[in-house]
C-alpha cells in the first residue's frame, strides 16, 4: 500500500540510524537472536514475552506495552501479554481515550494465541510506578545515572524482581517518555522499524529473542524536541486523508484516528509534532485530538505562520476582519488568548509571532516595530493566561528576519 508515497513529511530532526534497526534508538544492542549462556530468553516461537506494569503509570507507557507485545508477535510469531498491578484496570489516570481511539479497549492484546508464558519484562517510570520505586529503594537498580534527566532511561535483567518472579529484564524511564522510549527501543531492536506502517518496512521472522545481561542506559536527547511537519498537506496527504477517513464538519477528516497513526511515530525517539497548516484545524476538526496527542506524550506546536496554537483556518473559519495586525489587532489579540487558554493543559511549545495572510509578510516595509509589538502583546498574554512568560516558545522570524537584521 506505500502510505509514504501517499504522505509528504517534512522532518525537522530526523537521524538516518532510525532507518536501520541494527543501530537502535539506543544503539547499544540489548536483544540477541541466539540463546547463548546467560542470556535471558524473552519469547519464541513458541512462549510469549510477558510484561508487567503499574496500573497508575502514566497512559502512554501502559499503552506502547501494548505496542511491544503486538511487535513481539511480528517477530516470533506469538504475541505477547500486558498485566498490571496495583489495580486491575487502568482507570486512576482515565486511559480511556488512548485504548479506545486505537481499538485496544483495556490492556489486553487482541488476537494473541494462546502460548505458555515466556521471558518477563517489567517496565515503569520513577515516581510513578511503585515496581521500578521498589527496585530502587532495595537498591537493585542504580538510576543515578538517569534521575532527573528529560527522556533517558535504562533496562537490566534483575533476579528476584517481584514475588514469583526469578528474573526479568527492568526498563526503566526518568520520565513518560523516557519509559516509552525503553520499551520501544527493544521493539525496534528485535526488529520492527518505526517506518513498518509509513512507509511498510516488513519486520524480519526469528525463532527467539533474548536479553543480554548487559545493563543499559540511554541519557538524554541532545535536541530536546524533535518531529515533523505536515507541511503543504495537499494534494498528497490530503487525497490519503479523503480515502481513508470520513470528511468532517470543517473538511478533510483529519481526526484523532488518523492522528494515531503518526503520533506512533514516537517510535523514532520523535516527541514534537506540526499539524497539517493549510485545510485543518488540529483542535477543531476532532476535539479529541489534542487529549490524544497529551496520552500519546506528544508535545504539539504550530508553524511559522500559525501563532499562539491557532490553525490558519481557524482564522478563516471563524475570525472577524482581516488578518492584519495594524487594522485589527483587537479580534486578532482574542484569537491569541483563546489558543493559549486551550493549549494550557497540554504540553506544547508556543509560536511566537505573526506572518501575513497567505504565508506573506506582514507588510511591504520593514515591520520590526509591529513585530515587536506583536511578540509583547503575545508574552503579556501568556504571563496573563500561565501565571508566567517561561511557557515553552518558538521564535521561527522566517525571511523578513534578514530585513530586520540589515536595518538594526
Amino acid at each position: 500500500m506505500k502510505k509514504l508515497s501517499d504522505s509528504i513529511f517534512f522532518v525537522l530532526i530526523f537521524l538516518l540510524t532510525f532507518l536501520h534497526p541494527a543501530r537502535a534508538l539506543g544503539h547499544n544492542a540489548a536483544i540477541s537472536f541466539n540463546d547463548a549462556p546467560g542470556r535471558l530468553e524473552l519469547a519464541t516461537c513458541y512462549t510469549s514475552v510477558q510484561l508487567i506494569l503499574d496500573a497508575a503509570d502514566w497512559p502512554g507507557v501502559l499503552r506502547v506495552a501494548d505496542d511491544l507485545a503486538v511487535d513481539f508477535g511480528r517477530v516470533t510469531c506469538a504475541n505477547g501479554s500486558v498485566s498490571v498491578t496495583n489495580g486491575a484496570h487502568i482507570s486512576p489516570l482515565n486511559a480511556s481515550m488512548i485504548f479506545n481511539i486505537t481499538r485496544k479497549p483495556n490492556l489486553d492484546v487482541p488476537g494473541a494465541k494462546a502460548k505458555p508464558k515466556g521471558g518477563i519484562t517489567i517496565a515503569g517510570t520513577l515516581g510513578k510506578s511503585a515496581i521500578i520505586n521498589g527496585l530502587v529503594k532495595q537498591g537493585r537498580i542504580d538510576v543515578g545515572g538517569i534521575k532527573g534527566q528529560w527522556e533517558a532511561f535504562k533496562s537490566q535483567i534483575v533476579r528476584s524482581p517481584m514475588h514469583t518472579v526469578d528474573q526479568a529484564l527492568v526498563i526503566a524511564g526518568s520520565d513518560k517518555r523516557g519509559t516509552i522510549y525503553g520499551l520501544y527501543d527493544i521493539s525496534e531492536q528485535i526488529g520492527v522499524s518505526p517506518w513498518y506502517y509509513w512507509a511498510d518496512v516488513p519486520p524480519k521472522s526469528h525463532d527467539i529473542a533474548c536479553a543480554f545481561r548487559t545493563a543499559k542506559a540511554q541519557a538524554s536527547t541532545f535536541v530536546k524536541y524533535r518531529g515533523i511537519f505536515l507541511n503543504d498537506e495537499a494534494p498528497a496527504l490530503t487525497g490519503f486523508i479523503n480515502a481513508k477517513y470520513p470528511a468532517g464538519k470543517y473538511g478533510p477528516g483529519f481526526n484523532a484516528n488518523f492522528s494515531s497513526t503518526v503520533f506512533e511515530f514516537l517510535r523514532s525517539r520523535a516527541n514534537y509534532l506540526w499539524p497539517a497548516q493549510w485545510n485543518s484545524m488540529f483542535n477543531v476538526d476532532d476535539a479529541r485530538s489534542q487529549p490524544l496527542a497529551d496520552e500519546y506524550d506528544i508535545v504539539m506546536g504550530t508553524n511559522h505562520i500559525e501563532p499562539m496554537m491557532r490553525a490558519t483556518k481557524e482564522w478563516n473559519t471563524f475570525g472577524h476582519g482581516p488578518w492584519q495586525w495594524n487594522l485589527n489587532n483587537a479580534s486578532i489579540c482574542s484569537l491569541f488568548v483563546e489558543g493559549a487558554q486551550r493549549a494550557k493543559p497540554y504540553e506544547g511549545v508556543m509560536t511566537m509571532r505573526m506572518r501575513g495572510s497567505g504565508d506573506t509578510a506582514m507588510s511591504a516595509g520593514i515591520g520590526t516595530d509591529m513585530l515587536e509589538n506583536i511578540v509583547q502583546m503575545q508574552r503579556q498574554i501568556l504571563i496573563d493566561v500561565y501565571g508566567n512568560a517561561t511557557v515553552p516558545q518558538m521564535w521561527c522570524l522566517y525571511e523578513e528576519v534578514q530585513s530586520y537584521y540589515e536595518a538594526a
